[in-house]
This record gives structure tokens, C-alpha cells and sequence, in this order.
């Protein structure tokens, strides 16, 4: 009696099973953005490219290198992680300087930028104007965040 072994669907099956785990490993790095409830993004961009480039700190402590494109589309990478309660203190001093009614957009070729989203609201900061500076407790906080991933 012959017994004949299934070569070639074996091979098929096994195939696909290591294609599925390798693609549910690779979506586990991806962040949407649209899944962050609290974030502080924090970077520059303008120029000829007008591409913004940056890092995300999110509440629970990890930081992200932030492309940001002319169209807003935002490709992030995990860079490091950071005690949480370090980075609540950013948030807190991030929402002390940053209220909802708090307003500055004042781009110059080459800008700098802080988004903070919250639960509550979301604002955009952006300075590099040489006419108007940036209020001086922005540029601190912006100087304490670029700190961090250094």
C-alpha cells in the first residue's frame, strides 16, 4: 500500500500561514494617528519641499518621528519610549501654554510647529516669521521637547 503525502497543498498552506503572521507583525508598528486621543507633535518644515519633519510624544510616553506632506498625510515610526509620568508633565505644561483659545500662526519660509490634541480640542502653533517671534514660553517648551529625543 502507497501512501502519497499532500506535497504541494502543504506547501501552499504553510506558505500563506507564514505570509499572515509576517503581515500582522508588520501592522503591529503602524500608528494611526486618528487612534491617538493625546498627542504633542513637534518639529519643522517649509522650505522648497514644504515637507514637515518631526516627532510625536504621545501620553503614554512613546515618541514617533513624524513625516508630515504638503497633503497632511503623516507617516510615523516608533523612536523611543519615555517614563509616562514624564511625559504627562509635557502635557500638563503643553495644555498650561496652550489653551483652547490660545492662538499663533505666524509661518515664515522655513517654520516651526507644535500640534497638541487633547480629548477636549486640538490646536496647531506654527512661527518662523521674523517680524512676529514666537511667544517665549513656546519656544521654551518646543526647546524642552527637542531635548527629548536627542
Amino acid at each position: 500500500m502507497k501512501i502519497s503525502f499532500p506535497v504541494k497543498p502543504l506547501f501552499v498552506a504553510l506558505t500563506l500561514l507564514w505570509l499572515s503572521t509576517l503581515n500582522t507583525s508588520a501592522q503591529s508598528n503602524k500608528v494611526k494617528i486618528d487612534t491617538l486621543d493625546h498627542y504633542i507633535e513637534f518639529g519643522s518644515g517649509g522650505g522648497i519641499t514644504g515637507q514637515a519633519q518631526g516627532h510625536m510624544l504621545t501620553y503614554s510616553g512613546n515618541i514617533y518621528t513624524a513625516i508630515r506632506t504638503l497633503d497632511n498625510e503623516v507617516t510615523v515610526s516608533f523612536l523611543k519610549k519615555i517614563k509616562k509620568s514624564k511625559a504627562k508633565r509635557f502635557f500638563k505644561a503643553a495644555q498650561k501654554q496652550i489653551s483652547p483659545d490660545f492662538q499663533f500662526n505666524e509661518p515664515g519660509n522655513r517654520y516651526q510647529y507644535l500640534y497638541l490634541k487633547t480629548a477636549q480640542y486640538t490646536k496647531k502653533i506654527v512661527w518662523g516669521s521674523l517680524s512676529k517671534p514666537a511667544p517665549k514660553q513656546i519656544i521654551k517648551l518646543s526647546t524642552k521637547l527637542q531635548k527629548l529625543i536627542v
